[in-house]
Formats: C-alpha cells, sequence, structure tokens
C-alpha cells in the first residue's frame, strides 16, 4: 500500500501526537509545518531573495501539505519534493511546455495489427537512456521525442545514442516549435527526419533558448517519418509501446507531487500541457493493477527515480489524457 502518512512526520517533530492537540492547535500546527519548511529549505538548498517570498513560498509549501495529507489513494504516493514551494500555476508554466495550438497539423494515424506481449520495459532492455532535466525552460516536448528518436536507434543499430534536446529548442521553429516557450513531439521528428540529430556531447543542453548553429555539428540520420497512435485507444497505444518508446501527452497539474506507486487519479483531466515517454507498460505485483511506465524531465529525485506509472484500462481515455496525442519516429 502506497499511503504517505505525515501523522507520524509532525508528531516526531513536535514531541506529542496531533491528535491530542490543545485549543492552540492551529498555532502548533503552523508551527511544525513552519519547521517542515526550514528542513526542507536546507535539504533542497532553497534560499530566496527576502523575506516576502520566503513567506509566499510558505504558504505554497503549507498548501501541499494539505494536498499531500488528503491522498486517500492506497495505490501511489505524494510527497513534499523539490517542487514544494510552487503552486500548482507556477509549476505547470515552469516545468512543462507542451503547444496543442501545434497539433491543427495532419495526423499520421496508422494502427498495428500485432499481438502485444504481456508486458514490456525498454529501460531495463538497456533501450533508454538515464533520466534527464528539462529545467527551467518549457522543451519538455524536445526531451519526449529525443527519447523516442534515441530508442529507435538503439533498436536499428544495437547502439544507444545520447542526442541533443538543445538542437531542438534551437533549430525546430522551422516547423513552427517554440524553443523554452513549447513545441509538439510530432514537428520535432518532422526536423529530425529533415536535418538528422547531433550528440548531447557535441550540441549540449543549456535550458535556454539559443541560435540555430546545427549546420555546424555532425549529425546522424535517425527516422524518415513518424507515426501517429489513434486516439483513445489502449490497445493501439500498447502495441506501439510494445515496437519502441513512444512520445506522448499528458496533463500534468495533478503530478508535481508524485513519488512513488501507480497514480491512478481519474480526476486529472485531459488538458494536455506535458510531453513525456512512454517506456514501457505492464501489471503491478502488488496492486494487481496494469500500467503504463512514462520516463519524465524533472530529473532522477522525482517520482521513481524520474518515472511515473499511470493505471492503464483497456478502454476510454488514457490516464490524465495519455491516449490523447501519442506517437513514434519510424526507421
Amino acid at each position: 500500500m502506497y499511503k504517505l502518512i505525515l501523522a507520524a512526520a509532525l508528531a516526531t517533530l513536535v514531541g506529542f501526537s496531533i491528535y491530542k492537540m490543545s485549543a492552540s492547535a492551529p498555532a502548533l500546527k503552523d508551527d511544525v509545518d513552519r519547521n517542515m519548511f526550514n528542513q526542507w529549505l536546507m535539504k533542497n538548498g532553497k534560499a530566496y531573495g527576502n523575506d516576502d517570498e520566503k513567506e509566499y513560498r510558505y504558504k505554497n509549501f503549507k498548501s501541499n501539505i494539505g494536498v499531500v495529507e488528503g491522498n486517500t489513494s492506497d495505490s501511489y504516493e505524494l510527497g513534499l519534493n523539490e517542487f514544494a514551494d510552487l503552486n500548482s500555476e507556477e509549476f505547470t508554466a515552469k516545468f512543462t511546455g507542451l503547444n496543442e495550438l501545434l497539433n491543427s497539423e495532419e495526423k499520421n494515424y496508422v494502427n498495428l495489427d500485432i499481438e502485444a506481449p504481456r508486458s514490456k520495459d525498454w529501460v531495463s532492455l538497456r533501450k533508454v537512456n538515464s533520466v534527464k532535466n528539462q529545467g527551467g525552460c518549457g522543451s519538455c516536448w524536445a526531451f519526449s521525442a529525443v527519447a523516442a528518436l534515441e530508442t529507435r536507434a538503439a533498436i536499428d543499430t544495437g547502439s544507444l545514442p545520447n542526442f541533443s534536446e538543445q538542437a531542438l529548442v534551437d533549430c525546430g521553429r522551422e516547423f513552427g516549435t517554440s524553443g523554452c516557450r513549447g513545441g509538439l513531439m510530432d514537428p520535432a521528428f518532422r526536423w529530425a527526419a529533415k536535418y538528422g540529430m547531433p550528440s548531447q556531447g557535441d550540441y549540449p543542453y543549456t535550458g535556454r533558448d539559443g541560435r540555430c548553429n546545427v549546420r555546424s555539428k555532425n549529425t546522424r540520420k535517425v527516422n524518415k517519418s513518424y507515426h501517429d497512435v489513434p486516439r483513445n485507444n489502449n490497445g493501439q497505444l500498447v502495441s506501439a509501446i510494445s515496437q519502441t518508446v513512444v512520445s506522448v501527452a499528458i496533463a500534468a497539474n495533478a503530478i508535481q507531487l508524485y513519488t512513488r506507486g501507480v497514480f491512478n487519479n481519474w480526476g486529472c483531466g485531459t488538458g494536455l500541457n506535458h510531453g513525456v515517454a512512454a517506456v514501457g507498460y505492464g501489471v503491478d505485483s502488488a496492486s494487481g493493477k496494469m500500467f503504463y511506465k512514462v520516463r519524465n524531465s524533472w530529473g532522477s529525485g522525482w517520482g521513481e527515480s524520474g518515472y511515473i506509472r499511470f493505471e492503464r484500462r483497456n478502454r476510454g481515455v488514457g490516464m490524465c489524457g495519455i491516449t490523447l496525442n501519442a506517437s513514434y519516429p519510424t526507421n
């Protein structure tokens, strides 16, 4: 069972049960929360410019304590991670970056007529690089596309490359992307098919918009085109993932504080704002829940070492809209 219970931690900090507090409980609870906040600041190396900002961040932190305490699911756990001083609007504005306005271009939907295995994990098959971190640049779409391009190349050649997200950030505007201000994975695949991909070492990530200089780099031909997965078809998404890593779009607001487990908050919505990579699927041995395994781009300290598992059903819209906009590069 994955249920985070803060009561024990709070009681440890103040030396008695929070359920036996007197009439001064609200004040004492605030002292406990502030103590937790100060410990969190030290753990995460955070510092603010002035007392007003610190107080604002504390209010966000306190609100997020309520979110964590309010999680009633036995399937997944929330926690006060490195994003706990941000409200939901700040978080999604800074750490997502999917631009749905680009989704109007013509789609290349393909149905796969295959029998997918019961489970697949491209990470355990060593076809996925270690988790990366987009930082405060809205370049999730580039990280999602690169993850899929890397695995496609690894499957085709037997060698796992490490491609440059920054090349897509700087150069993808030809196909309508906007660097750190957002983009989508299909245009990234189109750019890669035209120009090839430089390596991360040759074109390192800066986390900010820059001038495109890909013509001065060595590039590797990676894909001829891409296919889009039919919308709201969990069977087709599973089939696609069984063949390669798939770029997917999700509504990320509800996963800010996720730490582990099979995420099954079906109220997370379908307002797509974040690009990630579906790297596998399977069945959780503890709960029996089917899941999609997804690699994020918020560093390895978030979630399950940078990954999240979304509950998977056989029909309907996938968790947080995961079946609404999925695609993958083709050889």
